[in-house]
């Protein structure tokens, strides 16, 4: 019994070492992505006529949104599932409490 717990335990240490160590690896290499310097900005500038557009759309967006006629408050569920997707496949399950799955 203790030998058998011995091979498990040292199987469960030499796994968590080989998985610690390819982790520790593959960040050394590169494998996992670099840190990168700011980058420089490249590329023509945008047409004045259509910044100028943009920032006009925008003034009146903030307008509108200050005058109080725009807003509307509305209630309601606004996240829904269908029946095929899984979040509401596997919380409506009766061991959660659910309908069940219909």
């Amino acid at each position: 019994m203790a030998q058998s717990f011995r091979r498990t335990a040292l199987a469960v240490f030499f796994t968590f070492v080989s998985i610690v160590g390819t982790y520790f690896l593959a960040a050394q290499q590169g494998w996992l992505g670099m840190e990168r310097d700011p980058g420089e900005i490249s590329g023509a500038a945008r047409d004045a006529v259509l910044v100028q557009q943009r920032v006009a759309e925008q003034a009146a967006i903030a307008a509108g949104m200050r005058s109080g006629t725009d807003k509307q408050i509305l209630f309601g569920d606004l996240h829904v599932h269908t029946t095929n997707s899984t979040d509401a496949f596997l919380w409506s399950l009766p061991i959660y409490g659910g309908e069940g799955s219909h």
